[in-house]
C-alpha cells in the first residue's frame, strides 16, 4: 500500500538566474544574496546556490575566509513564504540523504524539505573548516536568523536588527535552525522567542549574539579588514579554532536541543487540536493514501487523518492510484490534494503524536449520513 501523494503542479516565476553573486579576491570570498526586490527572502533556488557558492569556497584553497552578505537595503527577511518565485513544490536534487519531499503528504513534506533545505544544510555550512562572517544589514528576519548564526563571526550595520515573529504569527517556537538558547541568555531568548519583536544591532552585540556594530557606511570595509587578518593566518590554525568551539556548543547540547525542538512541533499540534475535540475545522486535502486521506487546517496548519473506516459511513472508497485520488463507488465523490473540506477533530494522542480526523459532509457541517442498503425482496 502507497501513502505517497500526487506532486502539487505550481507555477513558479524566478526574478533572477543569479539568487547568489560569488566573488572570490585576496584569498575572500564574498557570497552574496542576490534577492534585492524581496529582501532576499530564501527559496529553493536560492538555497541551493548558496550550497554551491559555498561548496566552491570550500573547494578553493586559495580562499581563506568567507563572508556572507545581502544585496540592498536588507540582509534576509527570511524564508520566502509568498513571492512568485516560491518554491515549496519544486524537487530539486537532494544534497543531503533525504528522499524527495513533494510526493509525500503535507506533515512529511515540510519536514522533508526543512531537514534538507534549512536544517541539514545550515548545519553543514556551520562546520565549514575555513572562517566564515555574516555581513548584516537592516532586517535579518526568522530564516535570515540561521544564515547569519551559521556563521562564525556576525558584525552588524548600525540600523540592522534581528526577530523571529514565528511564534506569535505561527504557534511554533521558531525557526529551524533553532539556536536562539545558544545565541542568547536563555531568559533573554524567550523573550525573543515569545513576544517576536525586534531586537537591535547595539542590543544583540551587548548578548554577545553580534561581534560588531558600526555605521552602514563603514561596514563592508570593517568586514573586509577582519576577513583580510583571518586570511593571512594559518589555514589549519583557523579550522583548528572554529572546529573546538564548535564542540564546546555540541557537549552543550545544542544539536539535541535543535531536534528536540522539531520533534515538539507535532507535539504541539496535537496538544492544541486537544483542546479542540469535536469542533469543526477548515482544511485543505494534503495527502491520500490507502488509509484515508490527510487534511491540514487552514487556520492552525495541523495534519491529520481522516481513514477509511470512518469514510466508510458514507460510502465504499478506494485509493485510485492512476490520479492519487480517493473515490467513493456510489456516490462518485472524490478527494484530490488541494480539495477545500470540513473536518471534526475526533481524536488527539499526544503519546502517538498523532491527529484523527472526520469528513464533514458540506460547509453546513453536517455529519455524513451513511449510505441506505437497499433491501432485497425474496422471489417466490
Amino acid at each position: 500500500m502507497s501513502d505517497l501523494v500526487q506532486p502539487k503542479s505550481v507555477d513558479v516565476t524566478y526574478e533572477t538566474d543569479e539568487p547568489v553573486l560569488y566573488e572570490a579576491d585576496a584569498g575572500i570570498a564574498w557570497v552574496t544574496m542576490n534577492r534585492p526586490a524581496f529582501n532576499n527572502s530564501q527559496n529553493g533556488q536560492m538555497t541551493y546556490a548558496l550550497d554551491d557558492a559555498f561548496r566552491r569556497a570550500t573547494n578553493d584553497d586559495s580562499v581563506k575566509c568567507i563572508v556572507l552578505a545581502g544585496a540592498g537595503k536588507h540582509f534576509s527577511a527570511g524564508h520566502d513564504i509568498g513571492t512568485p518565485g516560491r518554491d515549496l513544490h519544486h524537487e530539486f536534487e537532494k544534497r543531503l540523504m533525504f528522499a524527495p519531499h513533494t510526493n509525500k503528504p503535507a506533515a512529511e513534506l515540510l519536514y522533508t524539505r526543512e531537514q534538507e533545505q534549512y536544517l541539514g544544510m545550515c548545519r553543514r555550512w556551520r562546520d565549514i573548516p575555513k572562517p566564515t562572517i555574516a555581513m548584516v544589514q537592516g532586517a535579518c528576519i526568522a530564516g535570515g536568523l540561521m544564515l547569519a548564526w551559521v556563521c562564525d563571526l556576525i558584525v552588524a550595520s548600525d540600523d540592522a536588527f534581528f526577530q523571529d515573529p514565528v511564534n506569535p504569527l505561527m504557534g511554533i517556537p521558531g525557526v529551524e535552525y533553532f539556536a536562539h538558547a545558544y545565541e542568547l541568555p536563555p531568559r533573554v531568548a524567550k523573550e525573543f522567542l515569545l513576544l517576536g519583536e525586534r531586537m537591535s544591532a547595539e542590543r544583540a552585540e551587548r548578548f554577545g549574539m553580534v561581534n560588531r556594530v558600526v555605521p552602514r557606511d563603514q561596514l563592508r570595509e570593517t568586514v573586509g579588514a577582519m576577513a583580510a587578518k583571518l586570511a593571512g593566518q594559518d589555514r589549519l590554525g583557523n579550522w583548528l579554532t572554529k572546529q573546538a568551539v564548535n564542540h564546546v556548543e555540541e557537549l552543550r547540547g545544542k544539536r539535541a536541543a535543535m531536534d528536540a525542538e522539531r520533534a515538539a512541533n507535532k507535539y504541539k499540534q496535537v496538544e492544541f487540536m486537544k483542546q479542540h475535540l469535536g469542533e469543526t475545522f477548515e482544511a485543505v486535502v494534503s495527502g491520500v493514501s490507502n488509509f484515508g486521506f490527510w487534511a491540514e487546517t487552514v487556520e492552525h496548519k495541523c495534519e491529520g487523518l481522516v481513514s477509511m473506516v470512518s469514510l466508510s459511513d458514507y460510502d465504499d472508497f478506494r485509493l485510485i492510484e492512476s490520479d492519487y485520488s480517493i473515490a467513493g463507488r456510489r456516490s462518485g465523490r472524490t478527494f484530490r490534494m488541494g480539495d477545500k473540506v470540513f473536518i471534526r477533530v475526533v481524536a488527539a494522542s499526544l503519546d502517538k503524536r498523532q491527529l484523527d480526523y472526520e469528513w464533514i459532509l458540506n460547509n453546513a457541517r453536517e455529519k455524513p449520513v451513511k449510505a441506505k442498503q437497499g433491501k432485497t425482496k425474496k422471489r417466490n
